[in-house]
């Protein structure tokens, strides 16, 4: 498998940060690249393989890299291999009973709410040949040792600063099969669906012992854009580009965006990053980041069947405060939960006890009260620049509860 750097130096760019570096006429040949039309103001484009890059403009100008980041030509789509071998290999060993859906949302987006209603729903699932009950893991101790590589590098190696030893892990298909044995047995010996569950945030945490590359005490003074494309931030916790094209090859891998309202989701940890203007600047960082992994992986292959790799959750439309009654709260739950099991190519979407472990938020004040007025204007600024990029939206997401707003 190619990471980016790699699809950046076939293609016979210049790599920064894990992102494709062109000049203005790039692309520029209808021979070499297709242009499609894609969701929002953003566009998507193909290149000759079906592989593609990430494009970011130079950083001599990184005053407008947020403003260029809005021009349609700065994502495109990318598939999950890098050429017909790979996907020959992936047929040759895809586990046909092996998803791993990865809940994924930067810090504050709800994910210790969220989780336990996605894991109750997958256990509400029955495979309709076999009639097994779904095996569901949330957070299983092998995926997590492989994508987060906790144990690739001593404290004292990440205490001199990020520790790369753990890099070609995920580049090693032995080593992906040999994790997906033990995530996923083989079905030849025993068939059944087995659903891994992952969500730890963007960024997430602050424990020097649980990433490969630790959360990183210079990312508030950086902006935006310098974070969103830093091989610090681009690794932490996990290399989602890697990752992906790791995996996918062999396993079902999906993603269900989690999304909050901008200010709802910094004043849920003020604190973290030095304060929250701050923290608002990793997490913008983080959002761009996210945003452009999502746009540049729209759908599987073709091989693979062409789906949607990802769906988005608004978290207000989970939430008793955005609904003025019991039942209109019941009927939005409902159609969220309807509309993941369609994605997810579930059976079964029907889950009474999926919220049974919900707390709603105790917090009184609204965010401006708990931020103050002059803290929550800045937040404002920053929200404003992130306007055509978060949150990401699909052409087939069109329910009313997958319209989620920034604020």
């Amino acid at each position: 498998m190619l990471d980016p750097e790699a699809a950046a130096r076939s293609s016979g760019s210049d790599s920064v940060g894990g992102h494709t570096e062109r000049s203005e006429d790039a692309g520029s040949s209808s021979d070499q690249q297709e242009w499609n039309e894609g969701p929002g103001p953003l566009l998507r484009r193909k290149n000759e393989g079906g592989r593609a890059e990430i494009e970011r403009p130079s950083v001599e100008n990184d005053n407008l890299l947020l403003s260029r980041y809005a021009d349609p030509k700065s994502v495109v789509l990318r598939s999950s291999t890098s050429n017909a071998n790979d996907a020959d290999d992936g047929v040759l060993h895809r586990r046909t009973n092996c998803q791993i859906i990865y809940v994924l949302g930067v810090e504050g987006s709800i994910h210790h709410g969220f989780m336990p209603v996605i894991k109750s729903l997958a256990e509400r699932q029955l495979d309709p040949l076999t009639g097994t009950q779904y095996h569901v893991v949330k957070g299983h101790d092998d995926l997590r040792a492989a994508i987060f590589q906790s144990s690739a590098c001593s404290r004292e190696e990440k205490d001199e600063g990020p520790c790369v030893k753990g890099d070609l892990l995920m580049s090693d298909p032995g080593f992906v099969l040999a994790t997906l044995d033990k995530i996923c047995p083989n079905p030849t010996e025993v068939w059944r669906k087995h659903v891994i569950i992952e969500g730890n945030s963007f960024p997430s945490g602050r424990e020097k012992e649980k990433y490969l590359v630790t959360r990183q005490r210079d990312w508030p003074g950086m902006t935006p854009e310098q974070i969103s494309t830093s091989e610090t931030a681009l690794n932490h916790p996990t290399n989602l580009y890697k990752f992906f094209d790791s995996f996918s090859p062999y396993a079902d891998v999906r993603f269900v965006v989690l999304h909050r309202p901008y200010l709802e989701m910094i004043a849920s940890h003020p604190n973290f990053d030095g304060g929250p203007e701050k923290h608002s600047v990793v997490i913008s960082g983080f959002i761009i980041l996210l945003s452009r992994f999502l746009m540049s992986h729209m759908y599987s292959p073709a091989w693979y069947g062409g789906a949607p790799l990802w769906t988005i959750v608004c978290a207000d439309r989970l939430t008793s405060k955005s609904f003025q009654n019991e039942n209109q709260l019941s009927e939005s739950r409902e159609r969220v939960l309807g509309y993941l099991a369609n994605f997810l190519g579930w059976p079964e979407s029907s889950c009474p006890e999926c919220f049974d472990e919900w707390v709603e938020s105790t917090k009184k004040l609204s965010p401006l009260e708990r931020l103050g007025e002059e803290a929550t204007g800045k937040l404002l600024d920053h929200a404003r620049l992130l306007e055509s990029i978060w949150p990401p939206r699909r052409l087939e997401d069109g329910l009313p509860q997958q319209q989620c707003g920034l604020l």
